[in-house]
């Protein structure tokens, strides 16, 4: 069963993700590998355009056009598995 954990009146209690309702909208909250917080991402938006942190100028544009040629979503489908 997957887990997210919230912060709810200082005590950490781990939530199911079939009770979580709604949509994300940021990033709350961001670890590294090594448990240290990841301060360029938090509070990151997540209701836009995707963004990479660290991209170098050729990489972003390669994905901007990536991005804005793709098909839309009724000509895709989702690998069967």
């Amino acid at each position: 069963m997957a887990l997210i954990a919230m912060a709810l009146m200082a005590d950490l209690i781990l939530v199911p993700f079939r009770n979580i309702k709604g949509r994300t909208m940021f990033t709350w909250m961001s670890f590294g590998p090594g448990g240290e917080v990841v301060e360029d991402r938090l509070f990151l938006d997540l209701d836009g355009a995707p963004q990479v942190v660290g991209l170098d100028a050729d990489l972003a544009l390669r994905v901007d056009a990536c991005l804005r040629n793709r098909p839309p979503l009724s000509e895709t489908a989702p690998p069967r598995g």
